[in-house]
């Protein structure tokens, strides 16, 4: 009959595909996905995508297109704050594009100066979440609305 009860725990060893930092879309993703205990092709189902598609956006071969963000934000549960402003630049320079508007005209409308407008684009600044924030719903609801930035401009 022993004399001492020992009892020994420990923590299991996490995952070794768990990300050890999270510097991109794709490890918020990753670690998402494992936290579920989902496989890739199911992830990439919810998002519509091929499930290579999914793994290029997990070990950061290429990055989700914008129109993938809302999804991607209701899938982590959260919004990665400063991880998806690095695109801030993509998405202002499309924008501007697509609506036919120069750096002055815009940076009006988002409420900034055309020179940090200038930074934004070229990813020589990253936007606060406040401006992030304003750029996504401007953005997000001129191209819904198919108006041009001018009529914006003129509203206000």
């Amino acid at each position: 009959m022993p004399f001492c009860q020992v009892s020994l725990s420990a923590q299991k060893p996490p995952d070794p595909r768990y990300p050890q930092e999270f510097r991109t879309i794709g490890d918020h993703l990753r670690k998402r996905r494992l936290d579920l205990r989902l496989g890739a092709k199911e992830v990439a189902r919810t998002f519509g995508v091929r499930r290579d598609t999914y793994y290029g956006w997990e070990y950061g071969r290429f990055n989700p297109r914008n129109h993938r963000f809302s999804q991607i934000i209701d899938f982590l549960g959260y919004t990665p704050g400063d991880l998806l402003q690095p695109f801030c630049g993509e998405i202002l320079r499309k924008f501007r594009q697509l609506h036919g508007v120069n750096q002055k005209k815009l940076a009006a409308i988002l409420g900034i100066n055309h020179v940090t407008l200038y930074f934004l684009e070229h990813d020589k600044q990253r936007p606060s979440m406040e401006i992030y924030q304003r750029i996504l719903s401007t953005t997000v609801r001129l191209t819904m609305r198919r108006s041009t930035a001018s009529d914006l401009v003129k509203q206000s």
